[in-house]
């Protein structure tokens, strides 16, 4: 007997042009792929989307998405200040924690060792938005089956460190 796996369900944050030109296209190339849900913080982007790929979930609010789907706990932190003040997220027993951890980080020395730049999580460089576009290409790419995960990941860091070498960065 064989059967059909389940589809694998996705849902995207922010409809930009990268997931316009990058992501909702690779996951339409893959197969057993459904585009489950979007959200976008702009209501009009996120209609217009969710007629233009049929797309019936939608929401502004991406944390009560992941809540209401995954659970409280694996609503990705410290992404807004106002997570911590909901008591939904309080009750997470590593709530405080992570909130701790996020105010003592140093964005002027966000490393162990000194680098170049600042910024924690992101990196406060002009060449980000760059690089990070070809990268996401790289990634697509993979989705798509043109490549292997392995093989995105070995572009993608070339791509970075060309960027960086470029730069005067490295």
């Amino acid at each position: 007997m064989t059967t059909t796996p389940r589809p694998l369900r996705v849902g995207i944050v922010g409809l930009g042009g990268i997931a316009r030109g990058q992501h909702i296209p690779g996951y339409q190339l893959c197969e057993n792929v459904e585009l489950a849900a979007f959200c976008d913080a702009n209501p009009a982007t996120l209609n217009a989307m969710g007629d233009r790929y049929g797309v019936a979930r939608r929401t502004t609010d991406y944390i009560e998405l992941v809540a209401e789907n995954e659970g409280w706990a694996n609503v990705p932190p410290g992404a807004r200040t106002s997570l911590y003040e909901n008591p939904n997220y309080t009750e997470v027993p590593f709530a405080q924690m992570t909130l701790d951890s996020i105010l003592a980080a140093d964005p002027n020395n966000p490393t162990v060792d000194p680098v170049p730049y600042t910024g924690i999580q992101f990196m406060a460089i002009p060449e980000w938005a760059g690089f990070w576009t070809e990268v996401s290409q790289e990634f697509s790419n993979a989705y798509a089956g043109q490549q292997t995960v392995e093989e995105a990941l070995a572009r993608a860091q070339d791509i970075v460190n060309e960027a960086m070498e470029a730069a005067g960065y490295q």
